[in-house]
């Protein structure tokens, strides 16, 4: 579900983060160059999932999205994005 989804994408966002120091330059690389591509694909998939979703549910969809950008957004500040 989309409720256990967000910590998820959280977590392993904030994994990257953490450990940017560790990783080798080629995988900051990849990161860099990859990071925007899967958050415009989780803002492409917020846009149909809030087309599809009733009103109801709206802003706990809202939610869940705030907290995977926020997540975006701290791993494209910490990679100097």
């Amino acid at each position: 579900s989309l409720g256990n989804l967000a910590p998820r994408v959280q977590n392993v966002l904030g994994a990257i983060s953490n450990k940017r120091n560790d990783y080798s330059a080629l995988f900051r690389f990849v990161i860099r160059n990859n990071i925007n591509v899967f958050d415009q694909a989780t803002a492409e998939l917020n846009t149909c999932f809030t087309t599809f979703t009733p009103a109801s549910r709206s802003s706990t969809l809202q939610g869940y999205y705030s907290t995977i950008q926020s997540a975006f957004s701290s791993v494209k500040a910490d990679y100097n994005m």
